[in-house]
């Protein structure tokens, strides 16, 4: 009732409010929309009550479609995407006229925000009927074909004026379309076979626009992959090959344009590659006079070359990426192969005698090799990104050919370490081969990545650093953070160990590195000074994944024993409340109740039970053979050794170890150690308060006799000896020893255990200080006695 009640008020609201007023509460309506059970009110049922409320609905929708008004088109847009995010089946069954109307929208001279509106509610439509053969023979089939004609109407190029004449501007929909036909053409496959030769040739022409937008080329690319799988299934595996080796192909011409002033020494791998070598003209500048084999247009200068490499290694990235129904076959050793040739043209070092520098034909001249070396760290890291790609996408099947990847990318490093974004490339990369494919490839090279470390080391201070305030004074106060390098620039204006962290992503790469490295590569090949700066900086800055790192791969010896301190402390100090160090610490400690309430009860019922079938064994058996066993047990104790009493005596005063309800060690105040001597003092006098001492023998003991025993009982507990019998007793309710005196001057005799009788004055062990005491009970005198 309630959503009916709501159906109501917003078909009611939209009736009566202004249509130039509806903008102002389309967000106000669609949010009740999104709140009441459309799925239900929608539904065809003679038992449904909200059927009138949801035909206004409806009907206010198509009339508000096809206002002349750009407000009353954009609050239909707005309801239909609401109804239709939050309804079900039964909405979906009444969206072909919504559909319909909003294709005629799109014909409308709109806004650009309104169009895009228009084109996201189609293809949330689309895209939602997918799983009903009913709807998308009623909706999609005859609305999806209408809808590609109109959006390739809408994303056509304008034609503008300007001082050197008319230039083609793309549209500003282009981003919103490509991304809608990428959404779709999945799905639909067989309903864009027909707009193939259309489609493609849009995309080439965004992919070769320089001036074209990272995120228009990136969605161009795409599509193209996409447009493979409405190929139909017989040709899609010779398509996909075809257009892989015309990619390589394609950047293998360029480069030999690009590169033409330096005399290239790499011999491809490839034998159905072959490049026709040949003296270029150094009098023109480079460019390519028709299309590739890749179908890309021509293209003139350095700039325009470097781009176009670029844009063939993102195809080629797209390409090995994009998720098929069925396994294509991939050139990976000829996208090796090209890696390597791009990635070991580097930038001279500008040391003289430099092995790694190339050589440069005498007729280039040198704005040339300038131009090609501001472009070459863009070429080096589409490299590096299409070998990151390659990684992730095939993961253990790129063994065999791991050492070639790895040795390609330290070498860079080796060459081109001082550019922050190669830098950052490289670090991702080398984590993503520890986490996926084999270490050995690294640790074949452990000289060139522990240097790889080492930078990362510096990457990771300084990076943290600028994240500061005032980070200039917290290096000045912290000198010693920093590893004993010099920056000093060489003549070519580089600094030999590389400009420090300036961009996030570096310092992202590298705290990311850090914990990898610690995790995955093994401790026994690293050495002893890069992993101490490893653990230190992961200290210093608090890296919570590296300190675990650190913890869980120790550095080993050779018997396989831990060498040096672990972090375990610090990891403990600095994460309290994660759960992987409660994982890694408790498995190391013993097992301790909690002492709660229920253990009390449990031990203190079980006692209680143990001490009622020990009185019940007592009355069933003779009380005189229990007489003759204490006896014995009394004269065993006679004999036995003195200190057995006062350990026991001793260990009643310990309270259990389930009583106690903290684990750790606590500092004890000065309080607490006087009343604890204070307890050893009482506990020393042998006296308790929950037994009545038996009625001893007035004649058995002088008063010459017990008045040292009283005093030397109140006396320092360090003074007595060892071998006098001390019994006392915790009372649970206090918490204290008290000693009970008897009122009529009774003597302090034990009531437990019989005195050892000491020896006589004048003996070796006579102790002058303790007088003799004979506390030997007499049972038969106290019985004529009394």
């Amino acid at each position: 009732m309630q959503h009916e009640n709501v159906l109501r008020a917003v078909a009611n609201r939209l009736t009566v409010t202004a249509v130039d007023d509806l903008p102002r509460i389309a967000g106000l309506l669609a949010a009740q929309l999104a709140n009441c059970s459309l799925n239900l009110q929608f539904a065809d049922s003679k038992a449904n009550t909200a059927s009138v409320a949801v035909h206004k609905l409806k009907t206010r929708i198509n009339s508000l479609l096809q206002e002349k008004s750009i407000a009353g088109r954009f609050t239909g847009a707005v309801l239909v995407k609401a109804s239709i995010d939050n309804g079900g089946e039964n909405v979906l069954r009444v969206t072909e006229s919504w559909a319909r109307g909003l294709l005629n929208c799109m014909n409308k001279p709109d806004t650009v925000e309104v169009k895009t509106l228009y084109l996201i509610t189609l293809t949330r439509i689309f895209v939602l009927t997918q799983d009903d053969p009913a709807l998308v023979r009623e909706i999609t089939t005859p609305l999806l074909p209408t809808f590609i004609k109109t959006t390739l109407n809408l994303i056509r190029p304008t034609s503008i004026r300007t001082s050197n004449g008319s230039k083609n501007v793309a549209s500003p929909l282009l981003s919103s379309v490509l991304t809608c036909w990428i959404r779709l053409l999945p799905k639909y496959a067989s309903v864009f076979r027909p707009f193939l030769n259309q489609l493609k040739p849009i995309c080439v022409s965004v992919i070769a626009d320089i001036e074209a937008r990272a995120p228009q080329r990136d969605l161009a690319i795409r599509l193209l992959c996409w447009l493979l799988w409405s190929i139909p299934k017989t040709t899609i595996i010779q398509d996909s090959i075809s257009m892989g080796r015309d990619l390589i192909n394609g950047a293998h011409t360029t480069a030999d344009k690009v590169f033409r002033a330096v005399v290239e020494e790499h011999e491809s791998n490839d034998p159905t590659f072959g490049r026709v070598r040949g003296k270029p003209n150094f009098a023109k500048d480079p460019k390519q006079a028709e299309s590739d084999s890749a179908g890309l247009p021509p293209w003139a200068g350095i700039n325009e070359g470097s781009h176009r490499l670029r844009v063939i290694l993102q195809w080629l990235v797209c390409l090995t990426s994009i998720p098929s129904a069925e396994s294509l076959p991939l050139p990976i050793g000829a996208v090796i192969d090209l890696t390597a040739r791009l990635m070991v043209i580097t930038v001279p070092s500008g040391k003289p005698g430099n092995s790694s520098d190339l050589k440069y034909h005498k007729e280039a001249s040198k704005e040339e090799k300038e131009e090609l070396w501001v472009n070459l760290p863009e070429v080096h890291r589409a490299c590096l990104g299409l070998l990151a790609k390659l990684c992730s996408s095939l993961g253990r099947a790129l063994v065999p050919l791991q050492q070639t990847i790895v040795s390609q990318i330290l070498d860079l490093f080796a060459n081109m370490s001082w550019h922050e974004g190669i830098r950052s490339d490289i670090y991702s990369i080398l984590g993503n081969i520890m986490m996926q494919l084999d270490i050995h490839a690294l640790k074949s090279h452990r000289t060139a990545f522990l240097s790889i470390l080492e930078r990362c080391c510096v990457d990771v201070k300084t990076g943290y650093l600028r994240t500061t305030a005032d980070s200039t004074a917290t290096i000045a106060k912290n000198d010693n953070i920093r590893l004993g390098f010099n920056s000093t620039p060489n003549s070519n204006g580089r600094s030999d160990t590389g400009s420090l962290c300036k961009e996030p992503e570096v310092f992202e790469a590298a705290w990311a590195l850090l914990s990898q490295a610690l995790r995955y590569y093994p401790a026994s090949s690293m050495s002893r000074h890069i992993r101490a700066e490893l653990d230190r900086i992961a200290v210093l800055l608090n890296h919570e994944d590296a300190v675990l790192a650190s913890v869980l791969n120790p550095v080993q010896s050779k018997d396989g024993k831990a060498v040096g301190a672990s972090l375990l402390p610090f990891l403990a100090r600095s994460t309290q409340d994660n759960m992987a160090l409660e994982a890694l610490l408790r498995p190391r400690m013993p097992v301790f109740s909690d002492g709660g309430p229920h253990v009390r009860k449990e031990s203190e019922a079980q006692l209680s039970d143990d001490e009622e079938h020990e009185h019940d064994g007592l009355d069933k058996t003779d009380i005189l053979v229990h007489l003759e066993q204490s006896v014995a047990e009394q004269q065993n104790e006679d004999t036995g050794a003195p200190e057995a009493n006062a350990d026991e005596t001793y260990a009643k005063m310990i309270p259990r170890v389930e009583d106690n309800q903290g684990i750790r060690a606590q500092k004890r105040s000065i309080e607490v150690m006087e009343t604890d001597v204070e307890s050893i003092e009482v506990l020393s006098s042998g006296l308790v308060e929950s037994r009545e001492p038996k009625k001893p023998r007035s004649e058995a003991l002088s008063e010459d006799a017990v008045r040292p025993m009283t005093q030397d009982m109140n006396a320092d507990p360090s003074e007595l000896d060892a071998d006098t019998d001390i019994v006392g007793e915790l009372n649970p309710q206090t918490v204290n020893w008290q000693a009970q005196v008897p009122a009529s001057g009774g003597h302090l005799v034990s009531n437990n255990t019989a005195r050892k009788h000491f020896p006589q004055d004048g003996s070796d062990s006579d102790d002058s200080e303790i007088p003799t005491i004979d506390p030997e009970f007499d049972t038969d005198e106290d019985e004529d006695i009394l």
